[in-house]
């Protein structure tokens, strides 16, 4: 297999975002703990649920991007996501992609922007992104996709040779 990898680099919102996230969530389990009315079971409880907080935005952290076996593989923490590219339509480069948009369920700045949102321009679509001034758009009859390759232009490149897409496709689609 001839596989390209593009990295993930984070925004400086991202790295800001994730640091006063996580900064505030240590200091709410700090005052749980040494909270004294509470008792032990509440105190546990609501510790746990700062815990899973971070940890679960951890585990879902896009850490890069692979092109391989006709399918965008994102690298997350522990596993990878796989996106056939079988009846792409196209990809596009759009650094205002998710300008205004909604998150309808997902992680808005702690560790990626990642999850399903919706904005006037795409309507519904899911993001896996860490930089959202490097986004790519791919867009699928049933479903689109953001994500935020380290060089847009070149992954854009990529993945219209691995589709079979034309070089300068039309600029709207229906």
């Amino acid at each position: 297999m001839n596989e390209r990898h593009f990295r993930a680099p984070w925004s400086l919102t991202l790295k800001v975002m994730s640091v006063a996230a996580s900064l505030i969530l240590a200091a709410a389990s700090l005052a749980i703990a040494l909270h004294s009315e509470p008792p032990a079971p509440v105190k546990a409880l609501l510790g746990g649920v700062v815990f899973l907080t971070l940890a679960v935005s951890a585990l879902f952290t896009v850490r890069g991007y692979a092109l391989g076996h006709d399918a965008l593989y994102i690298k997350r923490l522990f596993w990878w996501t796989r996106i056939r590219l079988a009846g792409l339509r196209s990809i596009v480069v759009d650094r205002d992609a998710c300008r205004r948009s909604i998150r309808l369920c997902g992680n808005g700045g702690l560790f990626a922007f990642a999850g399903w949102f919706r904005n006037r321009k795409l309507g519904k679509f899911r993001l896996c992104a860490t930089d959202l001034k490097r986004t790519v758009v791919l867009h699928f009859p049933d479903r689109t996709w953001v994500t935020s390759p380290e060089n847009p232009e070149e992954f854009v490149r990529q993945v219209k040779s691995m589709a079979r897409l034309p070089a300068n496709p039309p600029d709207r689609f229906p």
